[in-house]
């Protein structure tokens, strides 16, 4: 048996499936670039913390709620993402979406 995976099976399968850690960060880093670049009034200044913030992103398929500061929280949602289950935009919401997921 053969232990390579053929590229048309890679092109032809949802990429989320394949690596949806990778596939998720790729996708905020794109809504937070998109954010970042606009050229109207609410244009956001990239800050340094950005980096770590879509690298912590690589665990969001991997848990159930994910906690992230307001500006990546309406990144998250916007990239509209099938990894995403629950993101909390603070420490409030963070406290009643645990409870919300462990009553499930």
């Amino acid at each position: 048996s053969s232990h390579y995976v053929d590229a048309v099976d890679v092109v032809e399968t949802e990429p989320w499936r394949i690596a949806p850690g990778l596939f998720t960060a790729v996708e905020i880093m794109a809504a937070v670039g998109k954010a970042s670049a606009v050229t109207t009034k609410g244009a956001r200044v990239p800050k340094r913390s950005d980096l770590g913030d879509i690298l912590h992103c690589l665990y969001i398929p991997f848990v159930d709620v994910f906690r992230a500061d307001g500006f990546m929280t309406n990144a998250i949602r916007s990239a509209n993402l099938p990894t995403v289950k629950k993101v909390s935009a603070s420490l409030f919401d963070l406290v009643r979406d645990i409870q919300d997921v462990s009553e499930l």
